[in-house]
């Protein structure tokens, strides 16, 4: 969870998204996923299956873990469309506490264990629910997701879903705000730290930078102890007529702009996953920046459709 951000109502922040006119997809499409692919699985178990024993979870095939760092990537769930919600990008489900945007998961049997990481850290074991469409956005469009249940509540928020063999050397490295004047002077000039040019955020070492370089475009750029490690050009989305607007970082978000939602880190410090949220004029797009032989490259996760103008 990203620490001293304001929390937005949900209905405010579903306004600022329903408010912009038609620009991507349609509910029965999104944008497929580049690394995903179903692995075999030698499991005798039926989908969905109500009931399975110890021996059947242990040797399932899960789908294949589609980074160079072992787990999937995952959001929370949040038990009911009313009230506060730390996210817009949430599934409202009252059964699942976590769910994954995906259909590769059914031939999972209910029941097969992981452990979840939260974006604060925690750590808790949870059980397979369904592959199923599951309602989701403001018109309960069926949307494809593998669900999972936990035996208490769980933060909103981006999520990291491990094997039990793996989850005892990962760990999440908190996500904070950092105020721009506490930017190392190498990394910002001081001209552009304002709230409107740029925004900060640090993870341990790490430290995520989106600066401004036009009116509709940014870099974004990790650092490393103050060394950059990756970076890739975003760009504020826009419909001619209709929504035109500049890049303005002091906006809680913008259509096209990625926010950082979680960092974890696996058995060495070289081997970190940056979690990105990017709001859609529709939908929600989620990539992941991940260590791949020495080196950070973005992967690209899943589109999900929300709400049509």
């Amino acid at each position: 969870m990203i620490k001293n951000r304001p929390r937005q109502p949900l209905n405010a922040l579903l306004a600022a998204m329903t408010t912009l006119p038609l620009l991507i997809g349609c509910p029965s499409t999104g944008e497929p996923s580049t690394v995903n692919s179903p692995a075999p699985t030698n499991s005798p178990a039926p989908a969905n299956s109500p009931t399975s024993t110890p021996e059947r979870i242990s040797a399932i095939d899960f789908p294949e873990q589609p980074f160079p760092i072992p787990g999937w990537f995952a959001v929370g769930t949040k038990p009911k469309p009313e009230g506060i919600a730390e996210y817009p990008f949430s599934p409202t489900n009252p059964d699942a506490e976590i769910a994954i945007f995906s259909d590769e998961w059914s031939e999972v049997p209910s029941g097969a264990a992981l452990i979840a990481l939260t974006a604060a850290g925690q750590k808790q074991e949870v059980q397979f629910r369904r592959s199923a469409e599951e309602p989701y956005g403001c018109d309960d469009i069926p949307t494809p997701m593998a669900t999972f249940s936990a035996s208490k509540p769980m933060s909103e928020g981006g999520f990291w879903l491990l094997p039990a063999s793996a989850a005892n050397s990962a760990k999440a490295i908190p996500l904070e705000d950092l105020p721009l004047d506490e930017l190392p002077t190498n990394l910002l000039p001081p001209e552009k730290r304002q709230a409107t040019e740029a925004r900060a955020w640090q993870a341990g070492n790490s430290i995520i930078l989106l600066a401004k370089e036009t009116e509709k475009e940014a870099k974004l750029s990790i650092f490393n102890n103050s060394e950059e490690i990756f970076s890739t050009g975003v760009e504020v989305l826009g419909i001619e007529g209709s929504y035109d607007e500049p890049l303005d970082f002091s906006l809680p978000f913008q259509p096209g702009i990625p926010t950082p939602i979680g960092v974890f880190q696996f058995d060495s410090a070289s081997q970190v996953a940056i979690a990105l949220w990017h709001p859609s004029f529709e939908g929600h797009h989620f990539e992941v920046v991940a260590s791949n032989q020495e080196k950070m490259e973005l992967f690209n996760v899943r589109y999900v459709y929300y709400c049509a103008f």
